[in-house]
């Protein structure tokens, strides 16, 4: 199960950027973003705060699966992103998000930040912004993988 926060600037626009926030919203980022664009600096955008799935165990107990979700090596999180829960938002809430990848941007901090890196990594076409805000990012989970994917995988289309 996944669980998700929607922030939506309450203006009409042709078109929203969109961020893709890890553990849920930041309320501070959602304001400086309304903030920016109400001054005409930045694009008007939807925050999507994604918080990591829980698996329902058979006995009803919840295990949360951030490290799975986050720290996987493959672009299985982010294609569920790109591809499942991005349209099934756009469906469900009638929102029209900006076609270039210029204004769709993904962020993070510690596993989360390793996460938004892989999927812009995966998903180049789509994302084009990606913030991380942990200085230890690789000594969390599987971030002492980053540089030998970077030096070593081809990216992929």
């Amino acid at each position: 199960r996944f669980r998700f926060h929607l922030a939506i600037p309450c203006i009409e626009v042709d078109s929203f950027a969109m961020l893709i926030e890890h553990d849920g919203p930041n309320e501070e980022n959602i304001k400086s973003m309304l903030k920016l664009a109400d001054e005409g600096k930045a694009p008007y955008c939807v925050s999507i705060g994604v918080f990591s799935s829980d698996l329902l165990l058979p006995d009803g107990t919840e295990r949360n699966m951030r490290m799975n979700n986050y720290d996987y090596f493959d672009r299985e999180y982010g294609d569920f992103l790109v591809y499942e829960l991005i349209p099934y938002i756009k469906t469900k809430y009638h929102i029209n998000f900006s076609e270039s990848a210029d204004m769709h941007f993904v962020s993070g901090g510690s596993s989360g930040g390793i996460s938004a890196f892989l999927i812009a990594w995966f998903h180049s076409d789509y994302f084009h912004r990606v913030y991380m805000n942990a200085p230890a990012l690789v000594a969390l989970g599987r971030g002492n993988e980053l540089p030998y994917l970077i030096r070593n995988l081809k990216k992929q289309e």
